[in-house]
Protein backbone atom coordinates (compact mmCIF):
# COMPACT_ATOMS: atom_id res chain seq x y z
CA UNK A 1 0.00 0.00 0.00
CA UNK A 2 1.48 3.66 -0.73
CA UNK A 3 0.88 6.40 0.90
CA UNK A 4 -1.83 7.62 -2.08
CA UNK A 5 -3.61 4.96 -0.80
CA UNK A 6 -4.56 6.00 3.17
CA UNK A 7 -8.26 7.97 3.42
CA UNK A 8 -9.85 9.23 6.16
CA UNK A 9 -13.15 9.88 5.82
CA UNK A 10 -15.30 12.45 7.93
CA UNK A 11 -18.86 12.71 7.84
CA UNK A 12 -21.11 15.67 9.05
CA UNK A 13 -25.09 16.19 8.86
CA UNK A 14 -27.06 18.78 9.49
CA UNK A 15 -30.89 20.15 8.19
CA UNK A 16 -32.45 22.58 6.96
CA UNK A 17 -36.46 23.74 6.60
CA UNK A 18 -34.78 24.26 2.92
CA UNK A 19 -36.07 22.01 0.00
CA UNK A 20 -33.55 19.77 -1.66
CA UNK A 21 -33.81 22.29 -4.78
CA UNK A 22 -32.86 25.36 -2.33
CA UNK A 23 -30.29 23.45 -1.40
CA UNK A 24 -28.89 22.01 -4.58
CA UNK A 25 -28.51 26.18 -5.46
CA UNK A 26 -27.22 27.31 -2.55
CA UNK A 27 -24.12 24.50 -3.42
CA UNK A 28 -23.87 25.08 -7.01
CA UNK A 29 -24.41 28.80 -8.01
CA UNK A 30 -21.29 30.70 -7.25
CA UNK A 31 -22.88 33.53 -5.72
CA UNK A 32 -23.79 32.30 -3.27
CA UNK A 33 -21.11 29.51 -2.19
CA UNK A 34 -19.83 32.38 0.44
CA UNK A 35 -20.40 29.32 3.32
CA UNK A 36 -17.11 27.89 1.72
CA UNK A 37 -14.99 29.69 3.92
CA UNK A 38 -15.17 32.64 1.14
CA UNK A 39 -14.68 30.22 -1.94
CA UNK A 40 -16.24 31.07 -5.14
CA UNK A 41 -16.91 28.21 -6.90
CA UNK A 42 -16.54 28.35 -10.88
CA UNK A 43 -17.35 25.13 -13.07
CA UNK A 44 -20.44 23.72 -15.82
CA UNK A 45 -21.14 21.36 -12.97
CA UNK A 46 -20.86 18.75 -15.96
CA UNK A 47 -18.67 15.58 -14.64
CA UNK A 48 -15.21 15.53 -15.92
CA UNK A 49 -15.04 19.37 -16.09
CA UNK A 50 -12.47 21.47 -13.77
CA UNK A 51 -13.81 23.20 -11.09
CA UNK A 52 -11.81 26.42 -9.68
CA UNK A 53 -12.53 27.80 -5.85
CA UNK A 54 -11.53 31.43 -5.68
CA UNK A 55 -10.73 32.80 -2.52
CA UNK A 56 -13.29 36.18 -2.41
CA UNK A 57 -12.43 37.09 1.00
CA UNK A 58 -9.36 36.18 3.84
CA UNK A 59 -11.54 33.83 5.44
CA UNK A 60 -9.67 31.57 2.81
CA UNK A 61 -6.40 31.50 5.06
CA UNK A 62 -8.21 30.10 7.73
CA UNK A 63 -9.03 26.73 5.33
CA UNK A 64 -5.88 25.96 3.41
CA UNK A 65 -2.21 26.99 2.71
CA UNK A 66 -2.27 29.20 0.01
CA UNK A 67 1.57 28.87 -0.51
CA UNK A 68 0.99 26.66 -3.73
CA UNK A 69 -0.95 29.31 -4.99
CA UNK A 70 -0.37 32.93 -3.82
CA UNK A 71 -3.79 34.28 -5.28
CA UNK A 72 -5.65 31.92 -3.04
CA UNK A 73 -7.80 29.37 -5.64
CA UNK A 74 -7.95 25.68 -5.60
CA UNK A 75 -8.48 23.38 -8.42
CA UNK A 76 -10.65 20.11 -8.23
CA UNK A 77 -12.85 18.03 -10.84
CA UNK A 78 -16.68 17.29 -10.77
CA UNK A 79 -16.97 13.47 -10.05
CA UNK A 80 -20.68 13.19 -9.34
CA UNK A 81 -23.76 15.14 -10.29
CA UNK A 82 -27.50 14.40 -9.33
CA UNK A 83 -29.97 17.06 -9.33
CA UNK A 84 -30.82 18.07 -6.00
CA UNK A 85 -29.56 14.68 -4.55
CA UNK A 86 -25.65 14.35 -5.02
CA UNK A 87 -23.12 16.40 -5.60
CA UNK A 88 -19.21 15.46 -5.27
CA UNK A 89 -15.90 16.82 -6.34
CA UNK A 90 -12.28 16.87 -5.63
CA UNK A 91 -10.26 20.28 -4.28
CA UNK A 92 -6.49 20.57 -3.78
CA UNK A 93 -4.57 23.35 -2.74
CA UNK A 94 -1.65 22.61 -5.08
CA UNK A 95 0.04 19.56 -6.77
CA UNK A 96 2.16 18.43 -3.61
CA UNK A 97 -1.35 18.91 -1.44
CA UNK A 98 -3.70 15.92 -0.26
CA UNK A 99 -6.32 15.20 -2.61
CA UNK A 100 -9.54 15.98 -0.80
CA UNK A 101 -12.87 14.47 -1.71
CA UNK A 102 -15.74 16.28 -1.04
CA UNK A 103 -19.08 14.74 -1.51
CA UNK A 104 -22.94 16.70 -0.86
CA UNK A 105 -25.90 13.78 -0.28
CA UNK A 106 -29.22 15.82 0.13
CA UNK A 107 -32.58 14.05 1.14
CA UNK A 108 -35.85 15.08 0.95
CA UNK A 109 -37.77 14.74 4.55
CA UNK A 110 -41.80 15.85 5.59
CA UNK A 111 -40.16 19.41 7.18
CA UNK A 112 -37.23 19.56 4.86
CA UNK A 113 -34.78 18.84 3.93
CA UNK A 114 -31.18 16.29 5.19
CA UNK A 115 -27.66 17.08 4.24
CA UNK A 116 -24.88 14.88 4.94
CA UNK A 117 -21.51 16.35 4.05
CA UNK A 118 -19.07 13.81 3.50
CA UNK A 119 -14.97 14.89 3.44
CA UNK A 120 -12.49 11.91 2.27
CA UNK A 121 -8.77 13.11 2.31
CA UNK A 122 -6.14 11.09 0.66
CA UNK A 123 -2.58 11.05 2.31
CA UNK A 124 -4.13 13.33 5.05
CA UNK A 125 -3.03 12.15 8.74
CA UNK A 126 -5.07 15.16 10.34
CA UNK A 127 -6.51 14.48 13.44
CA UNK A 128 -10.38 14.18 13.13
CA UNK A 129 -10.75 17.56 15.66
CA UNK A 130 -8.83 19.68 12.69
CA UNK A 131 -11.25 18.20 10.22
CA UNK A 132 -14.33 19.59 12.51
CA UNK A 133 -12.58 22.70 12.79
CA UNK A 134 -12.34 22.99 8.96
CA UNK A 135 -15.82 21.55 7.99
CA UNK A 136 -18.24 21.63 10.45
CA UNK A 137 -18.30 25.94 10.21
CA UNK A 138 -19.01 25.16 6.14
CA UNK A 139 -22.15 22.83 7.10
CA UNK A 140 -23.18 25.53 9.63
CA UNK A 141 -22.65 28.18 7.19
CA UNK A 142 -24.66 26.44 4.70
CA UNK A 143 -27.50 26.10 7.07
CA UNK A 144 -27.51 29.45 8.00
CA UNK A 145 -27.98 31.09 4.83
CA UNK A 146 -30.38 28.74 3.46
CA UNK A 147 -32.41 29.58 7.18
CA UNK A 148 -32.21 33.29 6.61
CA UNK A 149 -33.55 32.90 2.73
CA UNK A 150 -36.36 30.91 4.22
CA UNK A 151 -36.88 33.39 6.20
CA UNK A 152 -37.06 35.63 3.87
CA UNK A 153 -39.74 33.84 1.72
CA UNK A 154 -43.45 34.50 1.91
CA UNK A 155 -45.22 31.64 3.86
Amino acid sequence: MTGRDLRTSHEFRGFTPACPERVWAALTGPETTCYLHGLSLRTTWVVGDAITFTADTADMADMADTAADPAGSMQGVVLHVTQAARLTYSMQSGPDDPLVFVTWRLRECASGCAITLVVDDLDCPEDPDDAEAAWLPVLAGLQRHLDADQAQRPS
